[in-house]
Parts: structure tokens; sequence; C-alpha cells
């Protein structure tokens, strides 16, 4: 009994501190955009910004070129040491190092042959920058996207070895320190192409030091390719394929639509769109927080067969998200016109039927990833993606057909659609891998949590 107790509090002492290292990301989150965008708009104004962000969208696709290798990679390494099987662990490690350079170097390499003769101003619009700006804006931003990928690997390292809080908190520490450095650069008069340039260096710094860090953590979590084996990359390719339609499912969410409204409506629509979805996700993020701690514990459990604390992890954390992201929707309701004023000094006017519709998919989106986090946790996500990706992909096509008549409102319904989808399939997935009820999982999530549960996360484990 008594070790029961001790390993409760142990998975309650990681989950308190990965939900800290996450509180902190979340509020670098809202510092960011908080300081970003109202000072960008007033030094730089609505169609430099807006050209600005279209620009800075277009690399994010890169984040799917490692294939879901990153994220699947750390999963089965934390099964793995949770089982004791280090050796197993850092085959997979460096196996996945391998991979995600020979991709990741490929696709840049063929983006920089041809990016100078993509015609951007006659795709998006753009009469501010020039072709050369522009050209010089996306390859740092390839740059910094490729410093990027190698981030899932560095987390990898951390959140087996039981650090997880400790490389959420630096990996933050620097996102900061880019948002800082990127402000410090405009205020001194930067064009966009040295503002991305000081975004890279303080990205490619902060890399380093990272890796010196999981040296010292975690020694034999070390990178090379002695240990690489084809047969860990066969083994790991269905879920790691599967994992990039994720991100790339977010691109097209999140980035893609962006690029939707630039086209079909323009750059000043985009900046309204991005500030009104911005404070609406203020609910993602702390959903995102939440469910952050509760994963690397669920692909521990997992390991260790205990199916029992996977299923409490999923309501407990299901439980929290639906009861935040309601509370914290119903304050923007009342505040979202106000507070947008008060962050863009009156530049931008709130659309209240925009904004409702914004708050209504994020409520969707901020329930199913909650038990979202189950199936990906220990690599059974691979149906959940292919969902996700015609989804989201229906979904763009959808905003481009509704657009021309509805305006951004257009392209609030077609995200409402896919989120509505995705809660459906996802609770139900989640409870037949956990082997929990829908009516005993509805009956936790709709109890209000308690505040004692809140503080004592231990109550939920035993």
């Amino acid at each position: 009994m008594n070790k029961t107790v001790s390993m409760s509090h142990t998975v309650a002492s990681r989950l308190l501190k990965g939900a800290l290292a996450n509180g902190f990301g979340l509020l670098v989150i809202v510092v960011n955009q908080l300081l970003s965008v109202p000072f960008l708009l007033s030094f730089w104004g609505t169609n430099l910004y807006g050209e600005w962000l279209l620009l800075s969208a277009i690399p994010a696709y890169l984040s799917i070129s490692d294939l879901g290798f990153g994220t699947v990679a750390a999963n089965e390494m934390s099964m793995l040491v949770a089982k004791g099987d280090r050796k197993s662990a850092l085959e997979v490690f460096q196996s996945v190092f391998v991979i995600i350079g020979i991709i990741s170097l490929s696709l840049i390499l063929l983006l920089l042959v041809i990016i100078w003769n993509i015609p951007f101003e006659s795709w998006f619009h753009l009469t501010v920058l020039t072709h050369t700006a522009i050209v010089q804006v996306v390859i740092l931003w390839v740059f910094i996207a490729f410093i990027g990928l190698q981030d899932s690997l560095l987390e990898a390292g951390f959140r087996c070895d039981g650090n997880f809080a400790m490389g959420t908190f630096f990996l933050n520490l620097r996102y900061l320190l880019e948002t800082l450095s990127l402000i410090a650069a405009v205020y001194l008069g930067a064009h966009p192409v040295i503002a991305a340039a000081s975004i890279a260096s303080v990205r490619l710094c902060g890399f380093i030091a990272l890796r010196l860090l999981l040296k010292r953590k975690s020694p034999w979590v070390v990178y090379g390719f002695s240990k690489a084996s084809f047969l860990d990359v066969k083994r790991l390719a269905s879920p790691a394929i599967a994992f990039m339609a994720i991100p790339f499912g977010n691109a097209l969410s999140l980035q893609g639509m962006v690029l939707a409204v630039g086209v079909v409506i323009g750059p000043a629509a985009v900046v309204v769109f991005s500030v009104t979805r911005t404070v609406s996700r203020i609910v993602s993020q702390f959903i995102i927080s939440i469910n952050g701690s509760v994963r690397p514990e669920i692909s521990m459990a997992y390991g260790k067969g205990d199916l029992g604390l996977v299923g409490k992890l999923h309501r407990m954390s299901s439980q929290f998200s639906l009861w935040l992201a309601s509370a914290i929707i119903m304050v923007l309701l009342l505040t979202g016109g106000w507070l947008i004023r008060i962050w863009t000094h009156g530049k931008i006017e709130i659309d209240y039927v925009l904004f409702s519709l914004m708050m209504l998919v994020t409520l969707a989106s901020s329930f199913w990833y909650a038990s979202s986090v189950v199936l990906m946790a220990v690599n059974r996500h691979q149906k959940m993606a292919v969902v996700y990706l015609v989804g989201t992909s229906i979904s763009l096509l959808l905003a481009l057909l509704l657009m021309p008549k509805w305006g951004l409102n257009g392209a609030a319904v077609s995200l409402l659609a896919v989120d509505m989808i995705m809660t459906a399939y996802v609770i139900s997935a989640s409870l037949s891998l956990t082997g929990g009820s829908l009516s005993s999982f509805v009956k936790q999530i709709v109890t209000p949590p308690s505040l004692g549960g809140v503080f004592k996360l231990g109550n939920y484990l035993h």
C-alpha cells in the first residue's frame, strides 16, 4: 500500500511540475501576443504586419518534414524507459535522429532551390515588401523551422527520463527570448528581414544550450548513428506517418486558414481574423497546458501496463478541460471586445458574430483534444489522424466556398464543422482503448472538479 501511495505521489509531483512548466509556457504565449501584436501593428502598420504574418505562416509546413517520427519517438522512449529498457530507447532515439535529418534536409534544400521563382506578390497580394526581401524573410523562417524540428527529439530525451517539466520550461524560455529579440529589433527600426534574423539567432543559441543540458541530465541519451536501426524506423513508420497528419492538419487549420483568408479577402482581413482567433485560442492554450503534463504520464502508465491509471488520467484531464474551457469562454464573451480594443490600441474592432463562432470552435476543439492525448501518448492514433486530416482538408475547402458570401464568418463555421466531427470520434476511440464506459465518463466530466483535487492531484491516482 505504501508503495502504491508513494508512486501516486511521484506521478502527482511530476504532473504538478509539468503543469507549472506548461503554465509558464502559457504565460509566455500570452506575453508574446500581448506585446508583439500591438507593438508590430504600431511600428509596421496593418499592411506590413499582415505580410509578415503571411510569410511566417508559409514555412510552418516544414513542421511535418520529420514525418511524425519525433513525437512517436517521445512516446516510444517513455514506454521503454518505464519498462527499464534504456538500450532500446537509445536505439529509437538515434534511429529517429537519422531519419529526421535525411528527410528534413532534403526538403529544405529543395525549397531553397525553387524559392526565388515563387510569385509571392501575386499569390498573396503583397505590395509593401520587395521580392528580394520576401525571399530573405522566407529563407530565415525556413531556418527557424529547421531548428524547431530538432525540438521533438530534445523533448523525447527529457521526457523519457521523467524530466518533461525541465525540458518544457527551457523550451518555453527560449520562445520568450525569441519574442523579446523580435520586439527589440523592431524597436530599433529593424526591417522584417532583420527581425526574422534576430529570431533565428536566438533559436540556434537556445538549441545548443538545450542539447548541453540534456547531455548533463541524461548522459545515456547520445546523439549519433551507431545505434540507429532500419528495423526501428520501419516499426515506427506507421504511427509516425499517422502523426504526420496531425501537424499537417494543424497547419491546414491554423496557417492554411490564414493563407486562405489572405487569398480570398486580403492581408487586412488576415489581421482581423488572426487577432480574433488569437484571443479565442487563449482557452486552447490553457487546455494544452493541462494535457501537456498528463501525456508523459499516460505513456509511462501504458508502458507499465497500468490501464487503470490511464483511465483515471483521461477522465481527470477531460473533466478539468471541459470546466476550465467553459469558465474562460464565459469571461471572454463578456470582455473580448474590450480586450481586443485595448490590445490593438483601437485599430481592430471586434465582430461579435465572428468572435462567438470562434468561441464555439475553441470549446469543441478543447474537449476533443483532452481525449486525443490518450491515443497519441501510446501511439494508437492512426485512425484519428486520418479523420483529422480529412476533416481539416474539407474545412479549408468549405472556407474557400463560404468566405466569398459570408466573409470571415465562413472561415469560423468551417472550423466548427471539423471540431464537432473530431469530438464524436475521439471520445469513442479513447474510451475503447481504456475500457471505460461512456456513461461513467460523462458522469465524471459534468461534475465540477473539486478544489482539493486541483491542489492534491495524488487523490486522483490512488
